[in-house]
């Protein structure tokens, strides 16, 4: 299967079949699902500033688990998830 770089290059993104097949292909990757569901929506959206929000993500969500809000200044978005929080 090609990736998605080569398949956007081509044109072949636009095809609702390729898109849909690719979307299920990149969030049945559970570790990389988990990490951008908690990590960049997290930085994108500041939402450790956030007391309300910061209170709700230590709520348990079946199926998803969370790891601690980081901080500002150790923030690295390419750090691997700890086996501890997979």
């Amino acid at each position: 299967m090609r990736n998605c770089c080569g398949l956007a290059s081509d044109g072949e993104l636009s095809d609702a079949r390729t898109l849909d097949a690719q979307v299920s292909r990149m969030l049945s990757d559970a570790p990389r699902s988990e990490r951008f569901i908690n990590e960049f929506l997290d930085q994108w959206l500041d939402l450790e500033l956030i007391d309300a929000t910061t209170r709700l993500m230590q709520v348990p969500v079946p199926g998803i688990r969370r790891r601690p809000p980081p901080s500002h200044a150790g923030r690295n978005a390419n750090a691997p998830v700890p086996p501890s929080h997979r």
